[in-house]
């Protein structure tokens, strides 16, 4: 009688076991939802020598998606600004043409994120790997200066004749495509906890992030508004003749962002199409 009841009992704890084993088994979602802070500087006609001792702060948001523990698809929302002056250049010509602009950027990016190591939250044998990113973007731009302590947008003071019938070449649209490219390494601190470090650098496909990209125009054409004058010209030594370099448009702009994440993958007990997200 008591060994049927030990049977009974040893038979009724292993089923709880396995039963409490089964449900103890954890899977991650292949879908991730981070948050980015970090640095930023432009490169351009006020910035050639690809100076980056003035960044900016850039904070963003992201989506991503685990299509296979090597590749994953990556939205992002991520806010930045720039500012660069001539002043701050030891090019003598810089100082001399004594330009300055600042920009808001909004930019929108989907990347192809590609993992050198398998990588899975919660699995400790596959906890960081290295990898690379390439992608598309879209951002909007407005560049803005101060002038006798006013504040003046640059785009509607046609800085380089963009308002003027026979310089319509040179206007430029507030939005603008980009690719960017860069490196990274992510790393999971607990299970379902992501960190990544990223280096971003973004190939725009415009040259007025700043401004400037052509020749001075003449200054009477401005004889209706001296303000936009001043906004076109503001060198020292009067060197803003018609016809005369005031950037350079042999490149578009460039800018570049470092960026620290920290994301979340949710718990489930289903299991992912790619078996990739599981911990025991």
């Amino acid at each position: 009688m008591n060994f049927k009841w030990l049977i009974y009992t040893l038979s009724f704890s292993f089923l709880i076991l396995t039963t409490q084993e089964s449900k103890g088994q954890v899977f991650y979602t292949d879908d991730e939802f981070g948050l980015t802070l970090g640095a930023s500087t432009y490169f351009g006609d006020l910035n050639p020598d690809y100076n980056v001792l003035h960044p900016k702060p850039a904070l963003g948001i992201f989506y991503k998606n685990h299509l296979h523990p090597y590749i994953s698809v990556r939205a992002s929302l991520t806010y930045t600004q720039f500012e660069f002056k001539d002043s701050w250049s030891n090019n003598d010509f810089q100082k001399i043409r004594n330009l300055q602009f600042k920009n808001n950027i909004l930019e929108l990016a989907v990347l192809g994120e590609f993992n050198f190591f398998y990588f899975s939250t919660g699995r400790a044998e596959n906890r960081f790997t290295p990898h690379l990113l390439l992608g598309l973007a879209a951002l909007r731009h407005n560049p803005f200066t101060h002038l006798d302590s006013r504040k003046y947008y640059l785009k509607p003071a046609g800085t380089e004749g963009q308002n003027m019938a026979e310089y319509k070449d040179r206007r430029y649209s507030n939005f603008a495509i980009a690719i960017p490219v860069g490196a990274g390494f992510k790393y999971w601190i607990r299970p379902g906890l992501n960190l990544s470090v990223d280096l971003l650098h973004r190939f725009t496909f415009t040259d007025y992030i700043d401004d400037v990209s052509t020749q001075y125009v003449e200054h009477n054409n401005y004889s209706d508004n001296n303000i936009n004058q001043r906004l076109s010209d503001r060198s020292l030594e009067g060197i803003g003749k018609a016809g005369k370099q005031r950037g350079d448009n042999a490149s578009f702009d460039e800018y570049f962002i470092f960026q620290v994440s920290l994301s979340l993958q949710f718990k489930t007990y289903k299991c992912p199409k790619n078996f990739n997200n599981v911990y025991f």
